[in-house]
């Protein structure tokens, strides 16, 4: 499960387990696609222990950073995510939050391709339906 900004005492932990702890592995992972590279690390570290007692069950933190250069200008973007599987495998994590991302990136052109959600005027109810 990613944690996000939205969640700032969380979020706030997992960013101070990271400076404090060395990952217990790590991957990078190098694409070329539609006119940028991307270097995506995955880390994998043990929960800070104040999480680990609030979230039943947690047993890594999972820290991803990506850097994306297209025409010559980067980006950095860093995500967190939590898991309750207590492998160190930094490859099996990176696969699995790629695999959601694609997931996500697919659902959400359809709502905003296919029918048309960002241009929808309706505030309340279900857009979908007519």
């Amino acid at each position: 499960m990613q944690v996000k900004a939205n969640q700032p005492t969380r979020f706030q932990a997992l960013t101070e387990a990271f400076e404090s702890q060395e990952p217990l592995s790590s991957v990078p992972h190098d694409e070329q696609a539609r006119g940028r590279h991307e270097r995506r690390t995955t880390r994998i570290r043990g929960p800070p222990e104040d999480l680990a007692e609030e979230w039943t069950g947690l047993q890594r933190v999972i820290d991803v950073n990506r850097h994306v250069v297209r025409e010559g200008q980067g980006t950095l973007a860093h995500h967190d995510s939590i898991s309750r599987l207590a492998s160190d495998d930094a490859e099996m994590f990176a696969t699995g939050i790629r695999g959601q991302w694609s997931i996500e990136n697919r659902l959400q052109w359809v709502k905003d391709v296919m029918q048309q959600e960002d241009d929808s005027g309706i505030q309340k109810g279900n857009g979908v339906e007519t």
